[in-house]
């Protein structure tokens, strides 16, 4: 699964929500996310 993949999706390694795109660089783009065990776990 490459970036392009899991951006569209909004998940990541079945695990990860992804929030939203903090930014971009030279050579990556950051994105906040959110990790979906923990957040199940705590509720």
């Amino acid at each position: 699964m490459n970036e392009s993949d899991w951006a569209k999706s909004g998940v990541f390694d079945r695990r990860f929500r992804i929030v939203r795109k903090l930014g971009t660089g030279g050579m990556s783009t950051v994105y906040e996310a959110e990790d979906t065990m923990v957040a199940s776990i705590s509720k």
